[in-house]
């Protein structure tokens, strides 16, 4: 142990999913092509959570104790209730892609948005007092959305030669991060974008 940090935590996260999906594709007018998708998702997630660190006297840090699970919430003063322990997200992803076949060339232009379902960071340690309410609120994350955004093409070049050449840009809702705060790893959301140019040539 750490100066008498030596945390004891127990933990446990259920999740009960189900999906449906369809996807079908469309030729037309010779060299075109459209595919379309759709999926839609459902979880269910069950949490519980123990920890409690001993009293540090040497900092003045009392005994720690933490309780997350349906039936209590220990320390009390924060907004989490014992129902937050069980939460249901659901969502539909999609995609959306249109391909042109040229004589030795495929161009794209594509949409996808896809998603997770939000969940519970359960650290492995204990914040330091006076912190529990802080921790407590930081247990529950939020759903993370991407909407995707992607042309390009690929080319055969002869002579057994390809390039492969796209553009994309990544939209994220809530971005899953992960955080290092102290002794507590946890996962906050924050929204993020991120653009590239990839280009492959074989």
């Amino acid at each position: 142990p750490f100066i008498g940090y030596d945390p004891d935590v127990d933990f446990a996260q259920k999740t009960t999913s189900y999906a449906v999906f369809l996807q079908d594709e469309w030729s037309f007018a010779d060299r075109w092509k459209l595919t379309g998708g759709l999926r839609y998702w459902h979880d269910t997630r069950k949490g519980a959570y123990f920890g409690q660190a001993p009293a540090i006297p040497a900092f003045g840090q009392p005994v720690v104790t933490i309780i997350f699970n349906q039936d209590e919430i220990f320390p009390g003063g924060s907004t989490v209730t014992p129902g937050d322990a069980k939460t249901p997200f659901d969502d539909v992803a999609a995609r959306l892609q249109l391909d042109y076949k040229a004589d030795n060339a495929l161009w794209y232009l594509s949409f996808n948005r896809g998603s997770k379902s939000g969940g519970y960071t359960f650290s492995t340690g204990t914040p330091f007092d006076p912190n529990q309410v802080a921790f407590l609120e930081g247990i529950s994350f939020d759903p993370e959305v991407l909407n995707a955004y992607e042309a390009g093409v690929k080319a055969n070049l002869g002579n057994n030669a390809t390039l492969n050449v796209s553009v994309f840009y990544y939209d994220y809702e809530d971005y899953q991060a992960f955080a290092q705060l102290g002794p507590i790893q946890t996962v906050i959301n924050q929204d993020a974008e991120a653009t590239g140019l990839e280009i492959e040539l074989n």
